[in-house]
């Protein structure tokens, strides 16, 4: 019986929090200065992905746990269309939040996406070098029987 209570302290400490999505990240914002921005607001965890490859990897994507979900309902609300640093004359006073809350959006969702595109990458990465393999058997094969014919 006193195995159960701290799992659903969990539980519930987990259905408090929220996560919001943060899109269009400066490419130049480090992840502790969004962390340094948002800790007021109460962030748990952080995680950036990049979108795009070689030259096109000009901006970011995240998402922001936060302890509180009513609270990263309020900051996604106030943020959302304001600019990133106040200051002007700033390198990153250009630049406005895109952040959404998600609702219902857990961060083992997050972890369970990531998880599958990884499995999907690995599967496909191991379809290729199968494939490389069958191509480079196939090469040797043939120039065994030319040399063998000559």
């Amino acid at each position: 019986m006193t195995e159960e209570k701290p799992i659903i302290k969990i539980e519930e400490q987990n259905d408090k929090k929220g996560v919001c999505y943060i899109s269009n990240v400066p490419p130049q914002m480090p992840i502790i200065k969004i962390r340094e921005l948002l800790q007021p607001y109460g962030i748990e965890r952080v995680y950036f992905k990049s979108k795009g490859s070689g030259n096109n990897r000009s901006y970011s994507e995240g998402w922001v746990e936060f302890k509180d979900k009513k609270i990263a309902k309020m900051a996604a609300l106030s943020l959302n269309g304001t600019n990133i640093i106040q200051k002007k004359h700033k390198q990153l006073s250009d630049y406005m939040w895109s952040i959404k809350y998600l609702t219902g959006f857990k961060w083992d969702d997050l972890n369970e996406n990531f998880n599958y595109e990884r499995r999907l990458q690995k599967k496909k990465l191991d379809l290729e070098i199968n494939q490389s393999k069958k191509e480079h058997e196939f090469y040797l094969e043939k120039t065994i029987k030319k040399v063998k014919q000559q």
